[in-house]
């Protein structure tokens, strides 16, 4: 579990927060990770590592 906003996360990758909230909620979608306030929780590793590597 990650705890952390999605404005911080943005400013850590150099982006900016809708983006952020953009791919997030498509993991989430994609079953890949669970969103709640303030945390982000890994559900598929493998699955985000695979989508990373494209």
């Amino acid at each position: 579990m990650l705890s952390t906003t999605h404005q911080q996360l943005a400013d850590e990758l150099g982006s900016v927060r809708e983006i952020v909230s953009r791919l997030l909620k498509g993991f989430a979608a994609q079953g890949l990770v669970s969103l709640g306030r303030e945390q982000i929780t890994l559900i598929d590793r493998p699955g985000l590592q695979r989508i990373a590597s494209v």
